[in-house]
């Protein structure tokens, strides 16, 4: 069931997928099953992003975040971080952003995970250029390319994509920071994020 909403939701179809991530969801609960309510809650919060309903999206992404450190899934903890990161980015609120985005680089750094941590380093620059920190989002950026090998992901330093069509180097899936999602249009782009997509413009 949930699969299936995934797939809807990869396909644009998110009334449907919102609908079978409820059905996952009330299952999960009928049958005590923490780890598919888990995936309920942050399946429902990638669909209420993507339409723009940041509140409800927050709101559905803390759920997830709670199941998540009740089953000692920290890797779920880190990726809550992302998406409410995601969230505030989208809504203007970059400081916001860039706490949880910082919280989110705890968890990586502990995995050694060096993709997610090139991300979450770009995403912060993405915050603070936006939030008009010029300086701090330099830093930022000097940090994630330090991190590149191949084509990690990295919105602002990369050279070798189109804004916002790159792939992950282990996934294979579209990049997930918060540059790429916006010039996607998946989320709409926050007031000012002109300047950010004229940053990733270095051809």
């Amino acid at each position: 069931m949930g699969c299936l909403g995934n797939v809807l939701f990869t396909l644009g179809q998110e009334s449907d997928a919102s609908q079978h991530f409820r059905m996952q969801l009330q299952l999960a609960k009928e049958i005590s099953e923490p780890l598919m309510e888990c995936k309920a809650y942050h399946g429902l919060s990638k669909v209420y992003l993507q339409q723009g309903c940041y509140d409800t999206c927050l709101d559905m992404e803390k759920k997830f975040l709670k199941s998540c450190m009740s089953i000692g899934d920290e890797e779920g903890v880190g990726v809550a971080y992302h998406y409410m990161g995601m969230a505030h980015g989208a809504r203007g609120e970059y400081k916001q952003a860039i706490d949880f985005f910082n919280r989110r680089l705890r968890i990586v750094q502990s995995r050694r995970d060096l993709e997610g941590e090139a991300e979450c380093y770009a995403n912060m620059a993405c915050a603070y250029a936006l939030d008009g920190d010029t300086e701090m989002s330099a830093k930022m950026s000097q940090q994630s390319k330090s991190l590149i090998v191949s084509n990690v992901c990295n919105p602002l330093l990369a050279s070798n994509h189109s804004l916002g069509v790159r792939q992950s180097s282990h996934t294979g899936k579209p990049c997930s920071c918060l540059l790429c999602v916006c010039a996607r249009g998946q989320i709409d782009m926050p007031a000012g994020s002109e300047k950010a997509k004229a940053m990733a413009r270095h051809r």
